[in-house]
Order: C-alpha cells, then structure tokens, then sequence
C-alpha cells in the first residue's frame, strides 16, 4: 500500500507532458507495464500476474 501511494505521489508531480501510454498505466494502477514502458520494454513482453 506505502509503495502505491509514493507511485501515485510521484506520478502527480511529473513535468508536462507525460506519454499518453504512460498516463493510462499509471492512472490504472499498472506499475509493471508502466515500468516495462519506461524500461523500453515491448508490450508483447508483459506477463500478465492473475
């Protein structure tokens, strides 16, 4: 939970403009696709965690 709420924190003070991919990651809450994203690496490459 401390770790979501320093993502969303951290997520609010980002300069404009924010990649629009990135905003929808970070604004579901989807911090390893988000990471994935920042780290270059192909959506394809993303596991899915159910």
């Amino acid at each position: 939970m401390q770790v979501s709420e320093r993502i969303v924190t951290f997520a609010a003070q980002l300069p404009a403009p924010v990649h629009p991919q990135l905003k929808h990651y970070l604004d579901r809450c989807s911090y390893d696709k988000a990471l994935a994203f920042l780290s270059g690496t192909p959506p394809s490459d993303i596991r899915h965690a159910h």
